[in-house]
């Protein structure tokens, strides 16, 4: 068994920077926070990631 390079859960755990891909193309720094089995991404009031996520889910998240 090997030890794993970092702690995964302390990592998600703090704010982080990401940079969001989606269809369009379009990419998006974003701030994310992974918490209790959820993985939150913090935008803007008038962002359009959230539209643009959950009508095409595959998107790609680069932290």
């Amino acid at each position: 068994m090997t030890t794993p390079l970092c702690d995964i859960d302390a990592f998600l755990g703090r704010p982080l920077t990401a940079r969001v891909a989606t269809d369009g193309p379009s990419v998006r720094p974003v701030w994310f926070l992974g918490e209790e089995n959820a993985f939150w991404v913090l935008t803007g009031p008038c962002a359009k990631l959230f539209h643009r996520v959950n009508a095409d889910l595959s998107c790609t998240a680069v932290p």
